[in-house]
């Protein structure tokens, strides 16, 4: 209608359940509320779970098999609490429940949308990849030029949720560390990226030429600011709160101003090197 509303019905097979952040049954919403999500519909299981103030719904496809759909469930509630805990702050919310459809590897990879909803293959990293665009990526927006931040620091920080949440050892997320590397520098010897230049082609062209660069790059500057932080007795895991403080998107620039108040002036200076290409990413 010309206020901006409709009625959205689905009509399911027998044995189908619909996925969604508003639940089961009916509720009124915006239509601009339901664009880009990602409505998890087919055979599953479904379970509710309170993680702190959140209601999070899981529906796992049929098909996986019982101790892998347990395993997630034990999993994803952990993975919630310590992104929540480690960023202070909830992810923004449109929804009454926080959505999460996990399917079989094939044919999906996964997808967060901003409105509570995920729908995500059954690998663990995708998962913690996904769910940390809740924070990065939806409640802390960034602009198409700092694309370095919102993918390359969720790529960096999917291993490390999983190994704060205690579902990965030390070992693996250095063996994660290790293989950004490699896949940054497969088939090239190493030399400076400008990653705000690859974010700005990644937005243009899709994610062919420049997906490693920004993914890759981003997450090792991303594993570099936090070691260096950690050098000063400090977390890259700090910089989460100061950005979400600011308002509107942030930019490469508005990243650097933040960075040089939560480490320093030498590490903002280190950083804004790396990611214009005046410094190699070569590194652990």
């Amino acid at each position: 209608s010309s206020a901006g509303r409709a009625t959205l019905k689905f009509s399911l097979p027998e044995g189908w359940t619909l996925i969604s952040p508003w639940g089961s049954g009916r509720h009124e919403m915006a239509v601009a509320e339901i664009r880009n999500v990602y409505f998890g519909v087919g055979p599953m299981s479904v379970a509710t779970v309170r993680v702190a103030e959140a209601d999070l719904i899981f529906g796992v496809y049929s098909g996986l098999d019982a101790e892998r759909q347990e395993s997630i469930l034990q999993n994803i509630p952990d993975l919630f609490e310590t992104m929540l805990r480690t960023t202070g702050f909830p992810p923004r919310s449109r929804a009454p429940f926080f959505a999460l459809t996990i399917v079989p590897h094939e044919p999906i990879g996964g997808g967060s949308s901003g409105t509570n909803c995920l729908v995500v293959c059954d690998s663990l990293p995708t998962i913690s990849h996904e769910m940390f665009h809740w924070w990065n990526g939806t409640t802390i927006e960034t602009t198409p030029e700092a694309n370095w931040i919102k993918e390359g620091s969720t790529k960096y920080y999917e291993g490390k949720m999983l190994n704060l949440a205690g579902i990965w050892s030390a070992e693996d997320l250095s063996e994660h560390v290790e293989k950004l590397h490699a896949k940054l520098w497969q088939n090239r010897q190493p030399v400076p990226i400008n990653l705000v230049q690859a974010s700005n082609n990644l937005v243009r062209k899709g994610a062919n030429d420049e997906y490693d660069n920004v993914y890759y790059g981003g997450a090792l500057v991303a594993y570099y600011l936090d070691r260096s932080l950690r050098e000063k007795e400090s977390s890259l895991d700090d910089i989460w709160s100061l950005l979400n403080d600011v308002e509107g998107p942030i930019t490469t620039s508005g990243f650097l101003q933040k960075l040089r108040e939560l480490g320093g002036d030498d590490l903002a200076e280190q950083c804004e090197d790396l990611v214009y290409g005046r410094r190699t990413i070569d590194f652990p």
